[in-house]
C-alpha cells in the first residue's frame, strides 16, 4: 500500500515531469482503441488485492499503455499498465488492483510510448478521442497492522482516508467544466509522529510524548532499534454502501509512549519499547452527499480506569491554488490569506472555518476551483498557529499547501471518554458550502424527546406523581440529562425514565440534554394533575321524627378533596276530580310529585356531616292535614361529570310531639 507521502510525490511529479511521446514512425498510422470492459460509468468497490478487469480492442497498435486520465494536462493520469500486448484479433485484456486508482478518471488505451522527450498526448476525460474508454470512480479499502488507506469516490468528488498518525483526510472535487479532479483537503486531523513543532510529539498524555499506532511505527523506523515490543496495532471496522457510495470507517488506536522515555525526538536509548498510556483514540469517518462531506467523530477513552489529560495538536493542510488560498475564520467579515507565524483565536462553541482555493473566487464559484469548510463542535483550547501560510503559494514549484496547528487540551474522566466532532465540506459554490455547514452545526446539538405522558394529559392518581419517559441522543456523547432539574441516567439506545412529583393544577415538565461540547436541547410538556374524587358513605340510620328527616354522611378522600351531597324529599299528592284526597311516597294515577324539602352540603375529606331536611311550607301543610307524611328520600353525591346515589328510601315523616302547657297552681 502506497503511503500518502509517496502518492504525493508521484502526483507532483506527474504534474511537472516531461511526458513520454509516441514514436514519429507510428504517428502516421491510424491508431484507435476502445475499452469495452468495464462498460460505461462504473463505481466498483474493492478491498486489499481486489482487481478490476480491463479489456478492449485496438487497431494499428501492437502494444498499449492503460492510463486513467483525471485532467487535461499531459501527465494528469495514473498509468495502470504499460505495453499490454494486442493480439492478432486486435484484443487486449489484463487486471489491475483497485487501489491503483486515485479518484474519478477516464480509462484509455494509448499506443505504448517508447521515445521520451517529445510532446505527449493530451487526453482530458469526458471528451471524444480516438482512444475511447469509460469513466470509472473506484472506492476501496486497504490496511496494514498499524495503518490503513481508503477511498470513497463518486463522479462528484472523492474522499481519501488514512489512519490518525498519517494524513487523515484528503479530497478531490471532480470538475465537469474543466474535465479534471481538483485537489482540496490535503491532510486533516493529522496526528503524525514527527510534527513541524519539533519540540514534542503531536499527542501527549499526562504530559508525556505519546503516539497512535502509525506514528509509533514511524518512531520505530527512525530510532532503528528493530521491532519494538509493545508496538500497538489498529482495530478497524468498515462498511461501504454501493448504492449510496457511503463509506464508514471505525478506527481504534491504542495510544502508547516510549520506554524508558525522557527525550524528544526519541532515540535508541529513550525508546527501546512501547507501553500503554491508558488512553485509546476511537475515530469514525463517514461520507455523505456524494463525497462532498466527510464526518469525523473523535473519542478519547480511558482504558485503565484512571483520569487522563490529553493534549493533541491536530494538523490541518489545505491545497493552495497558484495564487494561494484564503480563509474566513469565525467572526471575520471577509476571506483573507494566512501568513506563517500568525495565530487565530476562535470564539467558544461550534462554528465553521471557510476556505477557498482561489482568493478571487465569487460566491457562486466557477465550477473549477473548490471552496469548503471545516465545521467543529468545540473550539480549540488555544490559538491556532499557522505553520505554512496560504499566501506563500506562487505556483506549484513553491508551497503546495497551507498548514495550521490546531490545539486541543481535554480531560478524559476515569473509566470514561470525551468526544469531539468535525465535518469537512467541499463544493464549488459557497451557497452549497454554507448550507451543508449549517446542517452540520445543527446536527451537533443533542436531541431529547418526552414520549410519555402526552402533552396536555390529565393525571388523576392517589399518588401525586407521574412516570415520565423519553429518549435522548447526540452524535457525539451526552454529558447529562435532567428532568425538571434532577439528573436522570440514560440507558442503552438513549432511553430514559423517571418519576416527577405533581401539584394540583397545571404542571410543566422539562427534559434537558447537554452534550460534552456544552450544547443544550430541551423538550417540555404540560400536564394537569387532579386529585381523585372523594367518595361518600352513610353513617347510621335515617331519622324521620320530629317533623323532619336527618341522616349522617362521611366524606372519604385525600386532603384537599370534598364531597358535595344533595338531598331531596318528595311526596306524591293523590287527587280525585281535582281535589287532594291523600299523599303517598310513590307516584300513582291522578297524582302529582312535589318537592317538600332539599339541602346541599359540602363536606371536607375526612369529615362527617349531618344533613337535616325540614319540610317546606307545602310539606308542613300536608303533614298538618294528614297527620303524617309519606315521602321519598334521595341523597346524591355530585362530582365532575358523575352522580352517585347514596340513598333512595321511602319514609314516613311524623310530626313532632305536641308540647303540653304548664298549669299554674
Amino acid at each position: 500500500m502506497l503511503s500518502s507521502r509517496i502518492r504525493r510525490v508521484l502526483f507532483i511529479c506527474a504534474l511537472t515531469l516531461a511526458p513520454l511521446a509516441i514514436p514519429a514512425s507510428a504517428a502516421a498510422i491510424a491508431q484507435t482503441s476502445q475499452i469495452t470492459t468495464p462498460a460505461g460509468l462504473t463505481s466498483p468497490f474493492g478491498e486489499q488485492e481486489a482487481k478490476i478487469k480491463i479489456a478492449g480492442t485496438a487497431k494499428g497498435i501492437t502494444g498499449v499503455d492503460i492510463d486513467c486520465y483525471s485532467g487535461p494536462e499531459v501527465m494528469a493520469f495514473v498509468r495502470l499498465a504499460a505495453n499490454i500486448t494486442v493480439n492478432l484479433e486486435n484484443e487486449f485484456e489484463f487486471e489491475v488492483p483497485v487501489t491503483r486508482f486515485y479518484g474519478a478518471c477516464q480509462l484509455r488505451a494509448v499506443p505504448h510510448e517508447t521515445v521520451q522527450g517529445e510532446k505527449g498526448l493530451k487526453l482530458p476525460p469526458e471528451t471524444t478521442q480516438v482512444f475511447e474508454g469509460p469513466m470509472i470512480v473506484p472506492s476501496f479499502f486497504s490496511s496494514e497492522p498499524t495503518s490503513f488507506y481508503a477511498a470513497s469516490s463518486t463522479l462528484a468528488g472523492s474522499l481519501f482516508f488514512e489512519s490518525a498518525g498519517e494524513y487523515g483526510l484528503e479530497s478531490r472535487l471532480y470538475s465537469h467544466a474543466a474535465h479534471e479532479n481538483a485537489q482540496f483537503f490535503y491532510g486533516e486531523a493529522n496526528l503524525q509522529g514527527y510534527p513541524p513543532i519539533k519540540t514534542r510529539s503531536t499527542v501527549q498524555v499526562d504530559g508525556t510524548d505519546s503516539y497512535v499506532p502509525s506514528a509509533a511505527h514511524e518512531v520505530e523506523r527512525v530510532v532503528e532499534n528493530g521491532v519494538l515490543a509493545g508496538l500497538p496495532a489498529l482495530t478497524l471496522n468498515k462498511s461501504f454502501n454501493e448504492a449510496t457510495h457511503q463509506l464508514t470507517i471505525h478506527e481504534e488506536d491504542p495510544v502508547v509512549k516510549c520506554m524508558p522515555g525522557g527525550t524528544y525526538p526519541p532515540t535508541k536509548a529513550s525508546c527501546t519499547s512501547f507501553t500503554s498510556t491508558g488512553v485509546t483514540l476511537l475515530r469514525t469517518w463517514e461520507t455523505t452527499n456524494e463525497d462532498h462531506v466527510a464526518w469525523m467523530t473523535e473519542t478519547w477513552r480511558s482504558t485503565d480506569g484512571h483520569a487522563h489529560s490529553v493534549n493533541a495538536r491536530y494538523y490541518t493542510e489545505m491545497w493552495n491554488g497558484e495564487a494561494g488560498g484564503a480563509f474566513q475564520f469565525p467572526g471575520e467579515a471577509a476571506f483573507t490569506p494566512t501568513s506563517k507565524g500568525e495565530t487565530k483565536t476562535l470564539p467558544a462553541g461550534p462554528a465553521a472555518i471557510l476556505y477557498k482555493i482561489k482568493p478571487s473566487l465569487p460566491e457562486a464559484g466557477d465550477g473549477e476551483h473548490p471552496q469548503g469548510a471545516i465545521v467543529y463542535d468545540v473550539a480549540p483550547n488555544e490559538s491556532i498557529a499557522v505553520t505554512k501560510g496560504s499566501n506563500e503559494a506562487k505556483g506549484l514549484e513553491k508551497v503546495l499547501e497551507s498548514v495550521m496547528e490546531v490545539p486541543y487540551q481535554r480531560t478524559v474522566p476515569a473509566g470514561g471518554s470525551i468526544t469531539m466532532r468535525a465535518a469537512y465540506i467541499q463544493a464549488f459554490g459557497l451557497p452549497e458550502v454554507r448550507s451543508l455547514a449549517a446542517a452540520a452545526l445543527a446536527s451537533y446539538s443533542p436531541s431529547v424527546a418526552i414520549a410519555s405522558p402526552g402533552n396536555g394529559a390529565t393525571i388523576t392518581s392517589a399518588t401525586p406523581s407521574v412516570a415520565v419517559s423519553g429518549t435522548a441522543s447526540d452524535t457525539g456523547a451526552l454529558s447529562s440529562l435532567t428532568v425538571n432539574g434532577a439528573g436522570v441516567p440514560v440507558g442503552a439506545g438513549g432511553a430514559w425514565s423517571t418519576t416527577v412529583a405533581l401539584k394540583p393544577g397545571v404542571n410543566a415538565i422539562t427534559a434537558t440534554a447537554t452534550d460534552q461540547a456544552g450544547l443544550v436541547a430541551s423538550s417540555a410538556i404540560a400536564v394537569t394533575y387532579k386529585l381523585p374524587p372523594a367518595t361518600a358513605s352513610l353513617v347510621g340510620k335515617t331519622s324521620a321524627a320530629n317533623g323532619q328527616v336527618s341522616f349522617t354522611v362521611a366524606c372519604n378522600g385525600l386532603a384537599g378533596t370534598t364531597c358535595k351531597v344533595h338531598a331531596t324529599l318528595t311526596t306524591v299528592e293523590k287527587t280525585r276530580r281535582g281535589r287532594l284526597i291523600g299523599v303517598a311516597a310513590k307516584a300513582r294515577i291522578r297524582s302529582k310529585t312535589v318537592t317538600i324539602a332539599s339541602v346541599t352540603v359540602t363536606i371536607a375529606a375526612g369529615k362527617s356531616a349531618k344533613l337535616t331536611l325540614k319540610p317546606n311550607a307545602t310539606g308542613r301543610k300536608l303533614l298538618k292535614r294528614f297527620g303524617k307524611l309519606p315521602a321519598h328520600l334521595s341523597a346524591i353525591l355530585e362530582g365532575e361529570g358523575a352522580r352517585t346515589r347514596l340513598r333512595a328510601q321511602n319514609i314516613t315523616i311524623k310530626p313532632a310531639p305536641k308540647k303540653h302547657a304548664k298549669h299554674k297552681h
